[in-house]
Formats: C-alpha cells, structure tokens, sequence
C-alpha cells in the first residue's frame, strides 16, 4: 500500500476522523425515509444509509454535487471533463446503470439513454438541495429494477419539516473559468399549509474536456437554470395533499474520442454540443386511518436531448409515468407492516428505435415487516415481485437486523438482491447502418449484496463508522460481434469487495478533525480490474473556527489504483480549501480554492480535470 495511505488511513483510525460534511456516523433520533418503506430512526434502520443535509452543502461549498458526494465513504467520481459533461458516479464499485436516482420523489432516469440511468450528474449543481439520503446495497426489493448498487435521493421541496413563518436563502458566486452561479429559494409555512419555491442558474467557460495537456485547447462550456416548486396542505385531520416539480432547461460542450488510434478525446470541429431540457411533476395524497397510513403518488418525467458531434444532431426524448401506493400501519407494539403496488410506463423517442419510439411497462408489488425482536434489536424483511413487458417477472429480497448493544453503539447487517433490466436501446436499439441491432430476447442482470457494519458515537462526540461489503452482478449484457453485432447475457459473475470507513474528531470546540476512507477490490467475470473503480480512495480534512466570524476548512483526497481502457492512471491527490467570514448572522462572505496544488490528473484516460481555481460568493439566509 502507499505510504501516503498508510500514515493516512492510521490517522483516520487513531483519531476516528471522518468526512465532517457527511455529519456524524449515526445520529440518535434522526429520521431516515428511503431505507425502509416508512420512515424510521437511523439507529434502527440496519442498512447502510448517507444523509446530508442542506446546511451541510453550503458549508462545504462545492457547486457541483458530485464534488461533494466523491468524497463520501463508497462512492466514486469519473468525469469527461468540465462541469456539464458526462459523469458517472459509482456506489461500491458499481457505475450509474446500477442505481436508482429520485428527486422530490420521482425517478429522474433516462429511458431514452442507450443504458436506463440517470444522464446528469456532471450538470447537477447543490443549489437548491435541502436534502440528499444514499442508501447503498441491492434494494430492488423496495425500489424494483436499476437500484443494484443503490439510490440516490435527493430532496428540493420543503416538507414537515419547515419551520412557521417565511425563510428565505439566496446566494451569488464568480470564479475561474469564467463561471457565474445564483440561487434563491424561500419556503412560507402556514399552520398545515406549506409552499417552496426555488431557482438557480449557473454557467461557465469551463476547460477544454479533452485533456489540454494533451496539446487540446479549446474551452468547453455550460449553462444550467433550474425551477423547483412544492406546495402541501392538510384537508383535514386524516388527510394531506401536495404537490412538486421542477423545470430545468441548458446546454453542455464535450469533446468526443477520435476514431482514429489511440482514440483519445479531442477537441471537437464544429464544437459538440448537447442541449438539454427536462421537467417532473408529482400529485401525492397522505391518508391516516387508525394506526395505517396510505399514500398514493402519480408522477410523470421527461427528459429531452439534442446531441450534436462531428456536425450531426440527434434527438432523443425519454418520458415515464408512475403511480405508487403504500400503505404502512403498526400491528401491534413489536411489528410494522407495509406492503404497497405499483405500475410504470417507460417511453423512448429516437430516429433508432422501431418506428421511432418503443414503450415498455412494469408493474410490482412489494411486502415489509420490521420487527422488534427486543427492545436493542430490530429485523426488517421485504420481498417484491416485478412484471416487465419484455422479459417477465423478476422477484428480489432483502432482510436486514439492527442490533445496539448500548446507547451510542449500533451493530448492523443486511443481505439483499436485486436486478437492472435491459434497457429500450439494448432491447430494440436499431442502428443496422453501424452494423449492430438490440436484442428482444436479453434479461435482466441480477445481483446479490452483502455488508456488516457498525456505527458508534464517543462520549467526546467523536465518530466512527466501519462496514464490510460485498456486492455480485451476474448474467450481465455484453457486446457480441457478429453480423450484426449485438448484445448478449453472458455467463459468470462480476465481483466487488470492499470496506468503507468514517468519523469525526473534535479537538475542544473549534476545530473537528475529519476523514473516510475506501477499500474496494472489483474485479470483472474473467478477473480482469474493473475499469474507473479507484482501489484506494482516502479523505482526511479539517474544520476550523478561527474566530467567532471567521471559518476555515480543508480537504486533501488520495486516490491509487485506478485503471482505464487497459491502462493504468497516475495517482493523485487534490486539496480544496475555503474560509468564510460571517458578517452578521445570516450573511456570509467566502473564497473557495479548488485543486491547491495545481494537481494534473485524470478519472478517464484521456479526459482533463480542473487546474487550480478560485471562487468568490456571498450567501444569505433570512
């Protein structure tokens, strides 16, 4: 192991630090909703569960989500470039395709991508974020098909928790590569009645996303707006209605590769460029009777896409429609139940498609019980069967235990299964002028997790957190040359190993060491490395308060072991750092400096990353 790891990963043991922005390991008390199909207490949820809140995403500054999320215990960035471009985060070791990703409730994946995911997260900004819990394991048993690796949700709209009254956030940003952001968001609170509101809007000059070491030198940009809007109210006693969405509208440069070899990425002439425009909306209804409570939600999503590279443009329009009822009600003092339905229509529209556009349609059905075996154990158990159009049925499971041997100590495990089901594309993608077709008769991948874990909170508030996973995908969708090429279920399974460590350390009252470290041994059906899962990944930082107003904070994260396309890339560690300066209460000046020591590296072979960058901006809250 590398030295730096080693004298690394001992600090984090010996002090407990962690990740200081992803809050404390486990927090007594604390609310989760996506572990289980009602809401429970984070000590008793038994799976692996990340929540940040909105406050935790300002303090830390990163206008790029997955800036911050890459620094979590288990998760991975790799990125084609700047801001806007194409980026796939991995849980585990496991890519996009494997997971599940919401946004105020409703499921933002593409069906019109040539893999159903979501296409975003290179665009996705925090502005806005209230937020964001990240559930990790197979979870198709609560949430069906793609949540293989895991989901993702993340939160915009305000909920029960808004405080009476009008509050308001607003902030404004400038910095390198010509970038500009602002955001401002309110929430009015009336008795039962709650509306948010937001908007936000970034964009930048950006780098060139070929390398521009690599003798590239053309910048490539983005622009994004985003509109988001909630509203609930309760009719009556028994009965709570609302609604959410959001709007968002923009545009991202990129560079594609070369077909010639080595098939790098290069600058684009004309530029390539996707514009992007997609909208949700949910309709909800909360009904309590007795000890049930049942809640039935309608959704629909659309994302639209147009893809322009080498001076052609494509079009590609990706729709869903949802519904989904549950119903959760304590039987007696040791046993909640839940079970619920649901149905789903999936629609892609795209030149390569038959006749233009193909619709698939699943429809599920699940069952939950959480038992309280004592008062310091809890077992959860969930079993879901899916029907798709195209292949059939799928069923999946879960069970999990929550055990707490003391106040502060919580023992957890779980075993889990679950299933991404081939896409639209891989099923019915036509492109016979390329020499390749999708194939009707594919099945759904399937995986099998495992982790043990256990959280514990120190008498001086310390933290720290330790989990052992395990994560299995087989029958997977494989390329097959032919004529045509095609897709194909080969036989064998690919392997994914790994332990994910955090915490946090204060030293008196103004300074909290942190940290997380990540081992994960991935590895392909045939043994080969698994391409852009980082073998080592360690996050060590600082928190500081240097006076009553002023505030400083620092991260270095080191990655090792990272392979692409056959070729092993150059470790690397990058250094942020901010200091904020708060003039009054609610009102913050602060400056940003990203990538410190000027690192040069890549998460993509081929692909650059951000030189040094500074960053000023003013946030208020009010």
């Amino acid at each position: 192991m590398h030295q730096l790891f080693k004298a690394g990963l001992a600090t984090l043991l010996l002090s407990t630090s962690a990740l200081a922005q992803s809050g404390p390991a486990f927090e007594l008390d604390e609310i989760i909703f996506t572990a289980n199909a009602g809401t429970t207490e984070a000590e008793r949820a038994g799976f692996s569960v990340e929540v940040i809140e909105g406050e935790e995403l300002t303090e830390a500054g990163d206008l790029q989500l997955t800036d911050f999320l890459k620094r979590l215990p288990g998760i991975a960035l790799s990125q084609q470039g700047p801001q806007g471009t194409a980026a796939d985060i991995r849980i585990r070791g496991a890519r996009s395709r494997y997971v599940s990703v919401y946004v105020d409730g409703i499921l933002v994946t593409d069906p019109s991508l040539t893999e159903t995911q979501f296409d975003d997260f290179g665009g996705l900004t925090t502005s806005g974020v209230r937020r964001i819990e990240i559930l990790r394991g197979s979870q198709g048993a609560l949430y069906g098909g793609t949540a293989v690796a895991g989901v993702i949700n993340i939160s915009t709209v305000a909920g029960d928790e808004a405080p009476e009254g009008l509050s308001q956030t607003a902030r404004i940003e400038a910095g390198s590569h010509g970038t500009f952001s602002a955001d401002y968001a309110m929430t009015q609170r009336t008795g039962d009645t709650i509306l948010s509101f937001g908007i936000s809007h970034a964009q930048s000059d950006g780098f060139s996303a070929a390398d521009e070491d690599q003798g590239n030198t053309e910048a490539d940009g983005f622009d994004r707006t985003r509109i988001t809007f909630g509203a609930q109210t309760a009719v009556t006693e028994a009965l709570t209605l609302g609604v959410n969405g959001f709007v968002e509208d923009g545009s991202a440069e990129f560079d594609d590769f070369s077909f010639v070899a080595p098939f790098l990425p290069i600058d684009g002439t004309p530029d390539d460029e996707q514009q992007r425009e997609a909208q949700g909306l949910r309709l909800w209804g909360l009904y309590e009777a007795g000890a049930w409570e049942h809640e039935l939600s309608l959704s629909r999503y659309r994302v639209r896409r147009d893809s322009t590279s080498g001076g052609f443009t494509s079009t590609f329009d990706g729709r869903r429609l949802a519904a989904d009822y549950r119903a959760t009600g304590q039987v007696s003092s040791a046993v909640k139940l839940s079970f619920g339905f649901s149905a789903q229509e999936e629609d892609a529209r795209y030149a390569n498609t038959p006749g233009g556009q193909t619709t698939v349609r699943t429809n599920g059905a699940f069952a939950e019980a959480v038992v309280a075996a004592s008062d310091a154990l809890d077992i959860t158990g969930t079993v879901r069967f899916d029907d798709h159009s195209e292949f059939g049925g799928e069923a999946t499971g879960r069970l999990g235990f929550a055990y707490r041997p003391g106040a502060r100590t919580v023992i957890r495990g779980a075993v889990s299964t679950g299933y991404r089901p081939p896409s639209i594309d891989e099923l019915f993608g036509d492109y016979l002028i390329f020499n390749f077709i999708g194939n009707p008769a594919l099945q759904p991948e399937e995986s099998r997790s495992m982790e043990l874990g256990v959280d514990h909170i120190f008498a001086n508030g310390a933290t720290l957190s330790a989990t052992v996973f395990a994560l299995d995908i087989e029958n997977l969708v494989t390329f097959q040359f032919g004529a045509p090429s095609t897709l194909i279920n080969v036989p064998g399974t690919s392997h994914r190993r790994g332990i994910e460590i955090a915490g946090s350390f204060p030293i008196g009252e103004r300074v909290t060491l942190n940290g997380a470290y990540t081992y994960t041994d991935a590895e392909s059906a045939t043994g080969a490395p698994l391409a852009r899962v980082p073998e080592h990944d360690l996050v060590l930082g600082i928190e500081a308060m240097l006076t009553d107003e002023l505030t400083a904070t620092a991260t270095m994260q080191h990655v090792t072991g990272l392979i692409d396309a056959g070729t092993s890339l150059s470790d690397f560690t990058v250094v942020d750092a901010q200091i904020a300066y708060e003039f009054r209460e609610g009102l913050e000046a602060y400056l940003r400096v990203e990538n410190v020591t000027d690192e040069a590296y890549q998460t993509i072979l081929g692909y650059g990353t951000s030189d040094r960058a500074i960053y000023v901006g003013l946030r208020a809250s009010y």
